[in-house]
């Protein structure tokens, strides 16, 4: 059965990426405890910002590589998310340029959030190197090798935000992160040179590089598209309500978001395992898969339960906070919706079907949009949780329906 090897690589990845993910986390409670729900909001704001356009340094380059041969075409991986970045930072100055801001009703993006984005927006150069070097850890299945690198991100990136803390200064949270992305860059290429040390040159190939762009374009709008209906929320709730009302929501999503993590773990560790059984035939991957994606369910009810118990806990972080438990409980009950999606969505690639989900994420995004313009100036961040949960049912049924008869014909034929 195909769950041991799944659990095993996505135990390495719950070590190695919880250290992340607990980092910025604790990043965001200092955040909260130190500058309240207006200094969260100002911080998620930027972040939902940069988030739109970090998106395309992926574009779903890693899934197109790991279906090649050659691990030594790493460096056309990096160059072309290199160029990709140059490009994204260069498109962003006019964006921030035109941002609107209201200095009464604090929406929209102040002069000191456009600095930031500024600032913030140098990381699209250094997820260049980030996503190209776990895409190694992901063909390798060595996801362990994440391990220290993401320590040494944590280890910096805290003790800078714990200045930052006494100091009240937010631009500093923000160099946190950056500079602890930086090391944990650093660390990752120390790990791939020291496993092979021999293996790879500086090259950089043209024609690999428009090979990989070509054949990540379906997945890669889907990834932005994807993106942009998760962070609508957030940005439609800055132009149109008050920055304190963005930083409850950024709470109460942050803490559903940080179980959620664990869907995109155990994928990681999956996709590889699915591209190899999948050649084995239809019948014996659905089989595999019924029972894989049954267990992965469970999970997600089992964390959606655990959620509504624990939920009282934000409002002991700090006054400003006790707003967000509803958006929160609203969040929680999509946990089974979030983890089915996510292992359809990538049954779809590896059933070399990903072209449908521009169309499915598209849709999704729109319908996001205008009821989150519709209701988010009247219900505020309450109206913003149920959308997401909305958006996320119409992702999961749109998924089912172009899938369905793919599943029915591999659970009667073989390929």
């Amino acid at each position: 059965m195909i769950f041991f090897t799944v659990f095993k690589n996505t135990l390495f990845q719950l070590v190695s990426r919880s250290i992340t993910t607990s980092t910025n986390f604790i990043i965001i409670l200092l955040i909260a405890k130190s500058l309240g729900s207006f200094g969260l909001g100002q911080y998620n704001k930027v972040f939902a910002f940069i988030g739109i356009f970090a998106i395309a340094v992926d574009f779903g380059l890693n899934a197109t590589f790991l279906k090649r041969e050659s691990e030594k075409e790493l460096f056309s991986l990096i160059a072309l998310r290199l160029i990709l970045a140059l490009f994204l930072y260069l498109a962003i100055q006019p964006v921030i340029f035109l941002l609107p801001y209201d200095t009464v009703s604090h929406t929209g993006f102040s002069h000191g959030e456009k600095w930031a984005i500024e600032l913030v927006g140098t990381v699209f150069f250094i997820y260049a190197f980030v996503h190209s070097f776990h895409a190694l850890f992901q063909k390798w299945e060595r996801f362990d090798l994440a391990i220290t690198p993401n320590i040494a991100y944590g280890v910096l990136a805290i003790s800078l935000s714990f200045v930052a803390f006494f100091t009240k200064n937010l631009m500093l949270f923000f160099a946190a992160t950056i500079f602890g992305l930086m090391l944990y860059a650093i660390f990752a290429g120390i790990a791939i040179k020291v496993r092979k040390p021999i293996a790879y040159t500086f090259r950089i190939e043209g024609h690999v590089m428009r090979k990989l762009f070509a054949r990540s374009l379906p997945l890669g709008f889907m990834l932005l598209l994807n993106v942009l209906y998760v962070r609508a929320d957030v940005l439609i709730l800055s132009l149109f309500r008050p920055t304190e009302q963005v930083g409850i929501y950024t709470l109460a999503y942050k803490f559903f978001e940080f179980p959620l993590n664990l869907s995109f773990f155990m994928m990681n560790a999956l996709y590889p395992l699915l591209l190899r059984i999948r050649k084995a035939g239809r019948v014996v991957f659905y089989s595999e898969l019924k029972k894989t994606t049954g267990i992965i369910v469970g999970i997600s009810i089992i964390i959606m339960v655990a959620a509504f118990v624990g939920v009282p806990l934000i409002g002991m972080i700090k006054s400003d906070f006790s707003a967000s438990v509803e958006p929160f409980r609203i969040l929680s009950t999509s946990y089974p919706i979030f983890f089915l999606s996510n292992v359809l969505l990538w049954v779809s690639v590896v059933e070399g079907k990903e072209k449908m989900l521009p169309f499915i994420y598209g849709v999704s995004l729109l319908m996001n949009v205008i009821v989150n313009i519709l209701l988010v100036p009247v219900f505020g961040y309450i109206a913003a949780a149920w959308v997401t949960v909305g958006s996320e049912t119409i992702v999961l049924l749109m998924l089912v329906y172009f899938l369905f008869p793919t599943i029915i014909k591999g659970r009667k034929y073989d390929a």
